[in-house]
């Protein structure tokens, strides 16, 4: 493994071709399951400030990921294993929609996440999916939800 970590549990790879292997993809997963929070990405762009952010993400069911937005840019997710739920808020943050994303042959497996528009993610069991986002880390302003 030739990765270089960042932190917050994200990792960069010091050469990348555009290729993940079964061994990478391996190596993700046992990081995400050692670490004390569940998660573990792979950032398979080169940086930070790159325009495009593609990431393979490992989270489990410890992995919490609070109400919130990205103010400029929304997400692409693409799940490849595990089920996860994603619900989004309205602005005095009640629940408008639930949508389920999963392995199953009848289950939505991908779903945009606007710009601006309040989502938790719960994770109801390990998780590997692919996210894609527009803008660079010190663009997307991220705002937390004040939840009780």
């Amino acid at each position: 493994m030739t990765w270089l970590i960042s932190k917050d549990e994200s990792y960069y790879r010091f050469c990348s071709s555009g290729m993940i292997s079964a061994c990478e993809i391996a190596d993700l997963e046992i990081m995400g399951m050692k670490s004390s929070s569940g998660r573990a990405r792979l950032c398979l762009h080169s940086g930070p400030d790159d325009h495009l952010h593609i990431m393979l993400i490992y989270h489990d069911q410890r992995t919490n990921v609070p109400i919130h937005r990205h103010q400029m840019f929304g997400e692409q997710i693409i799940m490849e294993r595990g089920e996860l739920k994603v619900e989004f808020f309205d602005e005095s943050l009640t629940l408008t929609k639930c949508i389920s994303l999963g392995k199953g042959a009848h289950q939505t497996r991908s779903i945009w996440i606007p710009p601006s528009r309040w989502h938790l993610l719960s994770f109801l069991e390990p998780c590997l999916f692919l996210e894609i986002s527009i803008g660079a880390m010190h663009e997307k302003k991220t705002d937390f939800a004040n939840c009780p």
